[in-house]
């Protein structure tokens, strides 16, 4: 056990135990499910209102902001693609010919996995 060797000013901290021993961890089970997904009516209402938003936006840059969300959404609604996915998308990963979209999955710097979906 490393921390039965960690040393302050000659002093040893933690002896013979783990400096997490009494600490309870977070129970992360189930966190990641997903309660509930956005019906059709309110997808198609979200989509709406950055439409509008971008219509009335009096700055080009604010507009052009809009359009990129509502771009986001629409895409995230079709691919079932997350933020962080989206965020990664580059020219090159994607196939107008073959309608084909890379996804770059980064799990860490070192291993990288794709996945192509087909775009119709």
């Amino acid at each position: 056990n490393r921390a039965a060797t960690t040393v302050v000013e000659d002093v040893v901290v933690f002896p013979d135990q783990s400096p997490i021993e009494h600490v309870d961890l977070p129970q992360i089970g189930n966190q990641n499910q997903r309660e509930r997904f956005l019906s059709k009516e309110e997808a198609k209402l979200l989509l709406t209102a950055t439409i509008e938003k971008a219509e009335q936006a009096k700055a080009a840059h604010h507009r052009k902001c809009w359009q990129d969300l509502h771009d986001a959404i629409q895409l995230s609604l079709n691919t079932g693609m997350r933020l962080g996915e989206i965020q990664r998308v580059e020219w090159h990963d994607i196939n107008f010919y073959g309608k084909l979209l890379t996804v770059r999955m980064l799990s860490n710097t070192q291993n990288r996995a794709e996945a192509s979906l087909l775009i119709l």
